[in-house]
């Protein structure tokens, strides 16, 4: 049943992020209410809205309405019926998708199949994926040869354009890999500007590699969030945008194993980096006789008679508190922010986050006697005076219910600035003297 409403005004909403032409329909009727629609199903729809517009095309059909044309992420985030838009895109995607599945039936393929391509090894359910994936080609390639839909049949010029692609809708100066062996290099010219240069820290290479990783396996994840377009074009030879559909799907599955290949050598570079900044950290602390020295008998302890556990802090000041007044935390169980019995190599390589926020420069030692409770419910004074906020989680409530009291607090190994606070012996007279 066609809608009586009449149509007040369109939104066309372009979505920019994307590397592929993806547009929606957001619509405004005159008795207040609205809709959004996936392009494809807004053209059916306003077809049907009146006898006049069943045979337009659709720049002529749309070209009759009140049109305003937007770019899909300024709506969401300036225009307060942005989110709703999203929600509904969303959903109608979703259900597009199976509402399709017959046409997959019919070709006997399935896009979710291969979507996760890259993660493929030597067992049959990978196999199977590859079967479907050459299949999917195969069918892709012979539609676009049957209806003349050009296409470029060169991987490496394929590539090439959408690396550009990439670099030109990226807010960030980036020079994409266009290859395994591109990859290859800047990582060892990264590599000799750290060494030789002191250009670039191993923690930046890190993360520039990830977001480099990152900006290109957008592609592919536009385009398998786009899957209903490929879907529809096949089913339906008067699809709006059926040409481009086809071609750009043509193209994507020609150099699709060799873009997965491209950004797994990421993921190998950045493993590289990973353990050449552990071992270049492990070197730098284990040339520090001093600091190794005293590391040594602050860990030193009889594992018969007591257990160590070990705390990761964020800041020096946090650190030297918890020497000072002890280790508050929400739960009674240890193991809920504590690890027992690290070696040196543990606690010098130990840290823990993500690529914006890292913990782990700072290990606070606890001992734990055996047949000694450590942890004790903390009084109310104790409470007020220490509002303990949690790093992990967006708490309600301070994280002060229980404490481990300074007296197991074995001490603070400060892996920064390479400094051992020992509750033993004379080195904790001077923490308090430390700059907060």
């Amino acid at each position: 049943m066609v809608r009586k409403s009449k149509i007040k005004d369109l939104i066309i909403l372009n979505d920019s992020k994307k590397l592929i032409d993806e547009k929606y329909v957001y619509i405004i009727f005159s008795d207040g209410k609205e809709d959004a629609m996936l392009f494809d199903e807004a053209i059916k729809y306003l077809k049907k809205y009146s006898i006049s517009n069943r045979f337009k095309k659709a720049e002529d059909l749309l070209s009759s309405f009140n049109i305003t044309y937007k770019d899909f992420e300024d709506f969401k985030k300036d225009d307060k019926r942005g989110y709703k838009a999203s929600e509904i895109i969303h959903t109608k995607k979703r259900k597009k998708d199976l509402e399709l599945q017959k046409i997959q039936k019919k070709y006997d393929i399935n896009l979710s199949d291969f979507a996760d391509i890259y993660r493929l090894d030597d067992s049959d359910a990978s196999r199977k994926k590859l079967e479907i994936y050459e299949k999917t080609k195969f069918i892709i390639l012979n539609e676009c040869k049957k209806n003349n839909i050009d296409f470029c049949k060169n991987p490496t010029e394929i590539i090439k354009t959408v690396a550009d692609k990439i670099e030109n809708s990226s807010t960030e100066d980036i020079k994409v890999c266009k290859s395994v062996e591109e990859v290859d290099k800047l990582f060892e010219d990264r590599k000799k500007q750290a060494k030789e240069e002191h250009k670039y820290s191993y923690d930046l290479i890190e993360l520039d590699f990830k977001n480099l990783q990152f900006d290109m396996s957008q592609y592919v994840s536009d385009m398998f969030d786009s899957s209903y377009q490929l879907l529809a074009a096949l089913s339906d030879k008067n699809y709006y945008n059926r040409e481009q559909v086809m071609k750009n799907w043509a193209e994507f599955l020609i150099i699709l194993k060799d873009y997965i290949k491209i950004l797994n050598e990421f993921d190998n570079c950045i493993n590289q980096i990973s353990e050449e900044k552990k071992k270049n950290n492990l070197d730098n602390y284990y040339s520090n006789i001093l600091f190794m020295d005293e590391l040594e008998k602050l860990i030193d302890h009889d594992k018969n008679d007591e257990e160590y556990l070990y705390h990761a802090t964020s800041t020096l000041t946090d650190g030297l508190n918890i020497l000072d007044k002890g280790l508050f935390m929400d739960s009674h169980n240890l193991s809920s922010t504590t690890f027992s019995e690290f070696d040196i190599s543990d606690i010098l390589t130990y840290e823990y986050g993500n690529d914006f926020r890292k913990v782990g420069d700072y290990i606070i030692v606890i001992r734990n006697p055996n047949n000694e409770e450590i942890v004790r419910e903390t009084t109310e004074k104790e409470k007020q005076e220490n509002l303990i906020v949690s790093r992990r989680i967006d708490y309600s409530k301070p994280i002060n219910d229980y404490v481990i009291d300074p007296s197991y607090i074995v001490g603070l190994i400060d892996k920064k600035d390479q400094k051992i606070y020992n509750t033993k012996n004379s080195i904790i007279d001077n923490y308090k003297n430390v700059s907060k």
